[in-house]
């Protein structure tokens, strides 16, 4: 806990240590643990808690193995088997692990551009975590517990919010790197994802805005739909089928929290609590309005973009992964995407038109479609 709220250390304005003591001795220590046999949920927890450390602060490949171990240990303690109907506390925190496990992963493959998975996807009947004020309350019953399969509109916390976006981000990055052979299902299957996307935008747009706390979902719902919006060939080159005017509609809406999205940033309580998963969304949003403004000299675009890398700057003093962005948005035209190992790590053959080598057959992702 102690390593999880550290700040980098500032060493000028945008380099700053992230490597320090506390972080080496604590990836040390969980080494020795899990060497000795000491295969618990506390030691999965540990671990989740150095991914989180390695994923703000852009530490990889590290972020990627330390995720694939917790997702390896929660397999071993037989997490994802775990039925979850019990609302026991024991129950519920083992479910929250898992999930937890689920979307560090998701988040790492979507800004990686890898289709391998560390962790097991969700069923459409797979239980949601419970509110945080369910978990500490004995009269919660069985029936309040949402699944995958529950609709949008209905209000649940923002963990399993997160859950529910990260269940679609594995679906969003099987569609763009692991393509059935079949291009209508293909076609289908993209339309089908944009809109489950866009019919939580407004819902997590409304939820931040009066709770302050669903900033991470938001994030991954927006990266989502920009991921659809790109190429996976090229997807920094303008001129390869970029689809400008979801972009444009879609990062104006994210731009358009950015007050909101300031004023907690400002304030050093609520930036501690901010989501490490939204400084990459930010970073897409103000690269989009970027280059929508190289395009059509539009002033808004460019201000929108400003107000942007006024809260990543904010946003660097606590997780590092942001400096790194507000260097790339310097670029004239700043990529759509940064992998964090510097290329992708799955772009299907089909993408080159090369047949059907990696793709996958409709049947994996029919349930995607409606």
């Amino acid at each position: 806990m102690k390593l999880i709220q550290q700040n980098p250390v500032q060493q000028n304005a945008r380099t700053r240590n992230i490597s320090s003591t506390h972080y080496l001795v604590a990836k040390s220590s969980i080494g020795f643990l899990e060497a000795a046999g000491f295969d618990t949920l506390d030691a999965i927890q540990s671990r989740l808690l150095l991914a989180l450390y390695e994923i703000g602060h852009g530490i990889y490949p590290a972020a990627s193995v330390s995720i694939g171990s917790c997702a390896r240990l929660a397999r071993n303690l037989g997490l994802s088997r775990d039925s979850w109907r019990s609302q026991d506390t024991d129950v519920e925190e083992r479910k929250r692990t898992w999930w937890a496990v689920h979307n560090l992963d998701r988040f790492t493959a979507l800004c990686g551009g890898d289709a391998i998975f560390a962790s097991e996807d969700a069923t459409t009947e797979t239980h949601l975590p419970s509110n945080d004020e369910q978990v500490s309350s004995t009269a919660t019953s069985e029936t309040s517990t949402a699944t995958i399969s529950t609709p949008a509109p209905f209000h649940v916390g923002p963990f399993a919010r997160e859950c529910q976006v990260a269940h679609l981000i594995g679906r969003v990055i099987q569609h763009v790197y692991h393509p059935v052979t079949d291009i209508d299902f293909r076609s289908r299957e993209r339309a089908q994802l944009e809109r489950t996307l866009k019919a939580f935008m407004p819902i997590l747009i409304e939820e931040e805005l009066e709770f302050s706390t669903y900033c991470g979902a938001l994030g991954m719902c927006i990266s989502s739909l920009y991921a659809l919006y790109v190429p996976p060939i090229d997807r920094n080159d303008l001129d390869n089928g970029w689809d400008f005017q979801n972009l444009e509609i879609v990062s104006t809406q994210m731009a358009a929290l950015s007050q909101h999205l300031l004023k907690s940033a400002e304030n050093e309580s609520n930036l501690i609590m901010m989501s490490h998963f939204i400084p990459y969304s930010l970073y897409q949003t103000a690269a989009v309005q970027l280059n929508l403004y190289q395009r059509s000299q539009n002033i808004t675009f460019r201000t929108n973009a400003e107000s942007i890398i006024q809260i990543l700057t904010y946003m660097s003093r606590r997780w590092h992964t942001a400096a790194k962005y507000l260097t790339a948005l310097e670029a004239d035209n700043p990529p759509m995407t940064l992998p964090p190992q510097g290329f992708y790590l799955s772009v299907s053959s089909l993408d080159n038109g090369s047949g059907s080598s990696g793709s996958r057959t409709n049947k994996r992702t029919s349930d995607t479609v409606t």
